[in-house]
């Protein structure tokens, strides 16, 4: 992970300005509704925050390509989460479903 592409200012080109602006616009248009249809309160706020990080993250994607922020798939990061996974599938599969819901382990 290049951490110093990430955190660099990177100045935006004239076709990514206007990607910028359709990311805007439709997050915009999204939020009138959203305050259209909805009663004021936290989940309100809420819902306009997560909009507004939305467009935030699509920003970082635009701003940031073509560099790849996620670790290739090969990376021993991926291989650590694949382990990890794996270790969890066994496990669940070494624990069996009883007739109430409840799973129990069935070995060692």
């Amino acid at each position: 992970m290049d951490l110093d592409n990430i955190f660099a200012y990177h100045p935006p080109s004239p076709e990514q300005q206007q990607r910028y602006g359709k990311l805007r616009g439709a997050a915009r248009e999204f939020a009138k509704v959203i305050l259209a249809v909805t009663p004021a309160g936290p989940d309100q706020t809420a819902a306009i925050r997560k909009v507004r990080e939305a467009v935030m993250t699509a920003n970082a994607a635009i701003a940031l390509e073509p560099a790849a922020v996620d670790p290739p798939l090969d990376s021993p990061v991926d291989s650590h989460m694949q382990a990890t996974s794996e270790r969890a599938d066994l496990k669940f599969a070494r624990e069996e479903e009883q007739p109430d819901g409840l799973r129990v382990k069935s070995g060692p």
